[in-house]
């Protein structure tokens, strides 16, 4: 795809390119994709407006009669491109596998042009020419020229035989087909009894770009690049034949004879008349006046030969609506649609507009009107006109000219005033001792102008609620607000809740919610030891609650470092082992617990964090951490055992999920040896709670 984005020379294109891959082949260059580039590109540059560019693809180690074959019948049985284009030529000429299919594709108005070749004039031996499939009956053959412009992109000037154009009686001798009748005479030296190639011509000098795996250049030339550019230019013939309401063209090989023999042969056909195809070999044929057999019956003449294909466009126009359907209601403001005018065949008239099926009490209305180009459609319905679906048929006339478009019309009942109300933000979060607004919204529907009396209901103990302005009243199809603010006591309760605030007036009632969550208004806590539950506790809802440096400090009576309020465990439900030196042998002397959000709440996550004095022999040692959702009551639940990383302090860490429990406890056991559980007795173990409260 590169090498035809390239072979463009930056000149953008838009017609898609899709691949159809036969008998398992890839869409990958097989390293030398010039005629695949050129194909592409030359049928793009021709008929750049294309629907799409279908590329059949079959593998480059597929046989002839196989691959060749699969191809053709694909292309038939998809029978989607009404214009196919083939740059090969092969030996031996696989007719009986080939010219079955390309009689299909006759048929059902398939037109395959083929290169004639670049070896001159035929010889009468395929296996020297490569001359099929060019010269099946069933096909067009495409010679080559030599085409001189009055400058670069300019009109035709000139048009010579391009010497190396194939040409000549079939080498397979296929006997001529009816169409071909006639032609033949001495001044061109074709075969009255067999058929004669080309049938037309197009540029093919040694004049043209292409790029092939990634390099471009000039300088080539070949029937190759002529027949793509015909199967581009029946697309422009098949562009204008549907746009004047007729069908795809049958095969064209009929018609372009009838018109070589006629009477418009040289308006619609660039005649070649000089230069020959002498092959070097003894065969050569002359381009001369009328039929030959190196340029056929020449090239085209542009819009000339459209037209004597494809007929003449007729001046007409249609109309369409945009948008199609439309709702209004009685006695409102009514709805609209663009009204377009579409020019066909070069049509340059004034199109009048009228509208009709309207039901009871709705009018139309066209601005402007006439139009030659777009027009505005307005539908109003009276306070009386009649509900319903309807459709409306817009006319448009011009001379004896028409045409017609529908409109999907619905009528609706009146509108009932009403109003919505909404919250923004939808969600607040008020510390205690703090407030937080939100603004609520009235909006109008159907003209509602009427005072709204707003309250809110579902709030938390200690919290308040007050309304800026209330009631509000908004201006029909407005809206007006007021600001609520929500204010929390130092003493309200902690959590989440919805606030519903609903506004009033008269009959009408509605509602919206607001998600407001009390936080706590302490930050972190520091323990203190509860002579209650004889362990450290965080009595007030913090951010963390950390025992400090101090409670926790050493083990129960060991020399030098005597844990004050030992064993700090609820209750005093678990004893401490009694053996070693402080800060030589196992302590854990500090805990703290950490929200990952805010205040410490149910459901969120909280980490645990344990400060311990790990022996010489560390990899012996092992701490064990738990949690209870009461400490009144505990059961403790395993949250991980973690082994220290070295001897000496250390801080070693874990994540929970904090249950539902207004007083939660953790533990934390540092134990020598042994096994995980929540209370495991050992001379070296140390044994520790931090009770704290969680909203």
């Amino acid at each position: 795809m590169s090498d035809v984005t390239s072979s463009f020379a930056g000149v953008s294109y838009s017609v898609p390119i899709n691949n159809v891959l036969i008998d398992g082949a890839s869409a990958g260059s097989d390293g030398d994709d010039g005629e695949q580039v050129l194909d592409i590109v030359q049928a793009i540059a021709m008929a750049p407006g294309m629907s799409q560019m279908r590329v059949y693809i079959a593998p480059g180690t597929t046989s002839i009669g196989v691959g060749d074959k699969d191809m053709f019948n694909r292309m038939a049985t998809d029978n989607i491109s009404k214009q196919l284009s083939c740059s090969w030529g092969w030996n031996p000429a696989d007719t009986t596998s080939d010219d079955p299919i390309f009689q299909e594709f006759a048929a059902q108005g398939q037109n395959m042009f083929v290169a004639s070749g670049d070896s001159g004039a035929y010889t009468g031996s395929n296996a020297t020419d490569s001359s099929y499939p060019a010269e099946s009956v069933y096909v067009v053959a495409v010679g080559g020229t030599d085409l001189t412009t009055s400058g670069a992109g300019g009109p035709w000037q000139s048009e010579t035989a391009w010497p190396d154009s194939g040409g000549g009686p079939s080498d397979n001798g296929f006997a001529i087909p009816s169409w071909q009748s006639g032609v033949a005479n001495s001044s061109n030296g074709g075969s009255t009894t067999i058929r004669n190639i080309p049938d037309v011509a197009a540029e093919g000098n040694f004049d043209n770009y292409l790029c092939d795996q990634g390099s471009c250049s000039g300088g080539w030339g070949g029937t190759s690049f002529a027949a793509p550019r015909w199967a581009g230019f029946l697309a422009l013939v098949n562009q204008q034949a549907v746009a004047n309401g007729n069908p795809t063209l049958g095969f064209i090989n009929p018609s372009v004879y009838s018109i070589g023999k006629g009477t418009s042969y040289t308006s619609d056909f660039h005649d070649i008349t000089s230069g020959n195809n002498n092959n070097g070999h003894g065969k050569s044929f002359n381009a001369v006046v009328g039929y030959d057999l190196v340029t056929g019956w020449g090239s085209p003449n542009g819009t000339n030969l459209i037209n004597a294909l494809a007929g003449s466009a007729t001046p007409s126009f249609t109309i369409s609506d945009s948008p199609n359907s439309l709702t209004i209601s009685q006695g409102g403001t009514g709805g609209t649609s663009t009204i377009t005018v579409q020019d066909q065949g070069g049509f340059t008239g004034s199109v009048t507009l009228a509208a009709s099926g309207l039901p009871s009490g709705v009018t139309a209305a066209f601005s402007p009107n006439p139009t030659t180009g777009t027009s505005t459609l307005t539908l109003t319905a009276s306070s009386s006109a009649t509900t319903g679906n309807a459709t409306v048929t817009i006319t448009g006339t011009s001379g004896s000219l028409v045409a017609t478009t529908t409109l999907t019309l619905t009528v609706t009942a009146a509108a009932t005033p009403n109003f919505t109300i909404s919250t923004s933000p939808a969600s607040l979060t008020v510390k205690q001792g703090t407030n937080g607004t939100s603004t609520i919204t009235i909006t109008s529907q159907n003209s509602f102008s009427s005072a709204t009396t707003l309250s809110a209901t579902g709030l938390p103990s200690d919290v308040t609620a007050a309304f800026s302005t209330n009631p509000v009243t908004p201006p029909a199809n407005g809206s007006a607000t007021s600001t609520l603010t929500l204010t929390a006591s130092a003493t309200a309760t902690i959590g989440a809740a919805t606030v519903t605030v609903t506004g009033t007036s008269g009959s009408l009632t509605h509602s919206t919610t607001i998600a407001l969550t009390v936080s706590s208004s302490s930050g972190a806590q520091t323990a203190v030891y509860s002579s209650t539950l004889k362990a450290p506790e965080c009595a007030t809802v913090g951010t963390s609650c950390d025992s400090g440096a101090s409670l926790l400090l050493g083990r129960d009576h060991m020399s030098g470092g005597a844990e004050p309020n030992q064993p700090n465990t609820i209750n005093n439900s678990c004893a401490d082992g009694t053996s070693g030196t402080f800060h030589s042998d196992e302590s854990n002397d500090r805990i703290v617990v950490t929200s990952g959000s805010g205040a410490l709440t149910h459901g969120t996550t909280a980490t645990v964090t344990a400060t311990v004095w790990a022996w010489s022999g560390f990899s012996s040692d092992s701490l064990d951490l738990y949690y209870a959702a009461n400490a009144n009551s505990p059961s403790w639940v395993f949250i991980k055992t973690i082994k220290p990383t070295k001897a000496g302090a250390q801080s070693l860490s874990a994540t929970f999920t904090l249950p539902t429990g207004s007083l939660q406890a953790v533990r934390a056991q540092f134990r020598y040896q042994g096994s995980a559980s929540s209370c495991t007795s050992g001379s070296y173990n140390d044994h520790d709670d931090l009770i704290f409260a969680v909203q």
